[in-house]
């Protein structure tokens, strides 16, 4: 219970000026029956060529698709949080680095700029401000689109946030949308090696069921049409939701890509025992980290089945994996996956 007050007593602090562009117009109070928040990490890094060799900026591909999905979408409210690179004007004066859009029914009710804060204090208050609440009962979603999250502020890479901030900024807004609301019902990370025993843990008390990848995944890559039904199904029909997303997303990386690709599905109810099991241990190489800097250490990624963290007691329920091994390489005959990424450093 002390944890608990400490993590919601932090979502009011500093929360600073917003920007608005456009207010909040009209009723629009026909009954929600869905909550999404997207939370795009923009910082102008990642770019992708598609099929026809277009160069694109991913955050900007996976803008535009959250846009169309709530604007089609009836019956649902949409949040959309886009952070951009910082800047200053006159090398001086920061500019705002976030922008906001707020969808109801499929209509836009406000956007605007904000200034970015730490622990996502910004997105808390924004969403605070624009939430509508009903007694009605409701599928509450919450995806990220970003670079990979570092964990236990590792600095080694380069993060648009660690998993802690992001774990904080998702207690926040729960707090927000409903006191009694505990976990958002389907969390998706489009983000590379976000599937780590780690990253569950730390997101798994405000999470029920997780979408992710122990592999490399391009952050605009995830399949986020199946969304388009989420106002249509009930609380027990969100892990069919999140195997549609998979599949389909499965299916569209086959056709684009020739490495490796995995996704799973975590069922947090299912491994929590595993989960509870992996809280507190450090993974193997952790120790070289805090004794040398960032620059003097590589670190590879593997399944959790292989090396020497095979002797870990994987759970076999309540993680589903979609799996296709590269087409070239050493990998390419390996037949199956463990649906967990574990990581060991080595000093260069």
């Amino acid at each position: 219970m002390f944890a608990m007050s400490l993590v919601l007593t932090s979502c009011y602090r500093n929360h600073g000026a917003l920007l608005r562009d456009q207010a909040i117009s009209g009723p629009h109070q026909s009954a929600i029956k869905s909550t999404l928040v997207f939370f795009i990490h923009g910082d102008g890094s990642y770019s992708y060529h598609d099929q026809t060799g277009k160069r694109l900026e991913a955050d900007a591909v996976i803008l535009k698709q959250a846009i169309a999905f709530a604007e089609s979408s009836p019956r649902a409210e949409v949040f959309i949080f886009h952070q951009r690179p910082k800047r200053k004007w006159l090398f001086l004066f920061g500019q705002p680095d976030g922008s906001f859009h707020y969808f109801r029914n499929g209509q836009r009710l406000a956007s605007g700029s904000y200034h970015r804060r730490s622990e996502m204090n910004s997105e808390s208050e924004l969403f605070r401000n624009y939430h509508s609440r009903g007694p009605e009962e409701r599928v509450f979603g919450f995806l990220y689109f970003g670079h990979a999250l570092a964990e236990r502020g590792d600095e080694r890479l380069r993060p648009s946030m660690n998993v802690q901030e992001l774990a904080q900024g998702m207690s926040c807004l729960l707090s927000e949308a409903d006191p009694n609301l505990i976990k958002f019902d389907l969390v998706v990370l489009s983000a590379c090696y976000s599937g780590t025993p780690g990253i569950v843990a730390e997101l798994a008390p405000y999470s029920r069921y997780i979408l992710a990848s122990p592999d490399d995944l391009h952050l605009a890559y995830l399949d986020i049409q199946p969304l388009r039904g989420i106002s249509d199904i009930r609380l027990l029909e969100v892990h069919r939701l999140a195997k549609e997303i998979a599949s389909r997303s499965m299916a569209r990386l086959r056709e684009w890509t020739q490495t490796a690709i995995t996704l799973t599905i975590y069922d947090i109810e299912k491994i929590a025992p595993f989960l509870q099991e992996m809280q507190g241990r450090l993974p193997l190489g952790r120790e070289d980290q805090t004794q040398n800097s960032p620059q003097s250490v590589t670190v590879e990624y593997c399944d959790c089945f292989e090396g020497p963290f095979a002797t870990l007691e994987i759970p076999a329920t309540g993680v589903e994996v979609y799996y296709q091994p590269p087409r070239f390489g050493r990998l390419k005959n390996k037949t199956k996956h463990s649906g967990w990424t574990c990581w060991e450093s080595h000093p260069k």
